[in-house]
């Protein structure tokens, strides 16, 4: 059975968007897409609404129509910013310290040499 999850990473000016589809548990990549928001930036700090906005537009499109389960994950943005970011969208964001950052690296190393 096809299952679709979609990640979306917010870091720091840039929101990036990987559309995964899972068969029988390997891991295809289906859809990638990033928006930068340096533009935004040099006007005035980007706050959780430039943010929620770039992340309903990636909802509305057609390749994001059957995910099952969304994973949001963001560092280098206020954490005042990413509860906003969470309460906006319905979804529980999960903040990148640098520990957790490496764990998730390893992590995916491990599942891509072995």
């Amino acid at each position: 059975m096809r299952e679709f999850f979609g990640i979306i990473f917010a870091d720091s000016t840039e929101i990036i968007l990987r559309v995964y589809q899972v068969d029988e548990n390997k891991w295809q990549l289906l859809h990638y897409t990033s928006r930068d928001l340096t533009d935004k930036k040099r006007q005035k700090a980007i706050t959780a609404y430039d943010l929620a906005e770039v992340i309903a537009e990636f909802f509305s499109t057609s390749y994001t129509q059957h995910i099952i389960e969304w994973k949001i994950c963001a560092r280098e943005i206020a954490r005042e910013t990413v509860t906003e970011i969470g309460l906006a969208t319905g979804l529980k964001v999960e903040y990148l310290d640098r520990a957790r950052e490496q764990e998730l690296i390893c992590k995916g190393m491990f599942t891509e040499l072995w």
